[in-house]
């Protein structure tokens, strides 16, 4: 296994347009969903697209940690996921605070549907279905239509919405306090 770059924002690897994968199970594939684990171990955060280590396809694997599960949602073990089409569910959007590992050290107010289905397949190959109900008690959370976002050429920071403050410093550096 290897630690991959992770591309920040504005290289062109985050905007090209992602190309299915063929099979899922091929030898590459699963050397990248490795590589992939052990760079989103590496960098701390909950989910990583192919994108944003230099790789066109349409695949992203997310985790939610015990310590970072909402208290609607439970932990999340590492989940591939490959081809994904989503699909909302109603037209009720919120507004949820996002982290993204391209543009480290920033967080963005973002709106996202409230109910949403995730079709895709997993690491084998097999059809799999997440994100059904409401987002946040929903198997992983607001992550999914994240990094949806980073597969077919939507970079997530075009996602922001006008009316709200974009960017926040992590509370830590936030002399308000604020997330």
């Amino acid at each position: 296994m290897a630690i991959l770059k992770i591309a920040r924002m504005g290289h062109p690897a985050l905007l090209a347009p992602a190309k299915p994968v063929e099979n899922p199970a091929a030898p590459e594939i699963q050397r990248l969903l490795a590589d992939m684990a052990e760079t989103l171990d590496d960098a701390g955060g909950v989910g990583l697209a192919a994108p944003q280590v230099h790789v066109g396809l349409r695949l992203f694997i997310y985790k939610v940690p015990a310590s970072r599960a909402g208290e609607d949602a439970g932990q999340v073990p590492l989940t591939a996921v490959i081809n994904p089409v989503l699909t909302p569910l109603g037209d009720n959007m919120s507004m949820d605070w996002e982290g993204c590992l391209s543009i480290p050290g920033l967080r963005a107010a973002v709106p996202r549907f409230d109910r949403l289905h995730l079709a895709a397949l997993d690491a084998a190959g097999q059809r799999g279905f997440w994100l059904r109900g409401p987002r946040h008690s929903a198997r992983g959370g607001p992550s999914g239509w994240h990094f949806i976002h980073h597969a077919p050429k939507r970079f997530p920071l075009f996602r922001l919405h006008r009316r709200n403050p974009a960017f926040r410093l992590p509370p830590s550096q936030n002399h308000e306090g604020q997330p």
